[in-house]
């Protein structure tokens, strides 16, 4: 046994010359397998709205910020729906969720 913890998404990460990125900013459960992915992005973002803002850290923080919260919180929220999808405890309920998968690749292959 372990335990998760979640934690709502945040509604701001950055306060002037101090902002957060990665688990820090936006923590996720693991049913997307997305924590390090998400950092990742983060870190790209903010090397780029640095390149952008050089001499204003807390605009180019700002900027930061609005580039990759949404996206962010939506990934969070996702993983967090995800958790009861993948922890059912019955084989018809498993069942329904996997021909609901099958379907929605079906329909839309790009989604895999």
């Amino acid at each position: 046994k372990w335990a998760f913890f979640d934690r709502d998404p945040l509604p701001r990460w950055t306060q002037g010359r101090v902002t957060l990125l990665g688990d820090a900013a936006h923590p996720m459960l693991p049913f997307f397998a997305q924590g390090a992915g998400q950092a990742i992005e983060d870190g790209y973002a903010i090397a780029a709205s640095l390149a952008r803002h050089p001499k204003d850290i807390p605009s180019a923080f700002s900027l930061y910020e609005s580039i990759r919260r949404d996206r962010a919180t939506r990934v969070q929220l996702g993983a967090r729906a995800r958790r009861h999808t993948l922890h059912l405890r019955t084989p018809w309920a498993r069942l329904k969720r996997d021909l609901i998968y099958k379907w929605q690749q079906w329909r839309d292959p790009s989604n895999n």
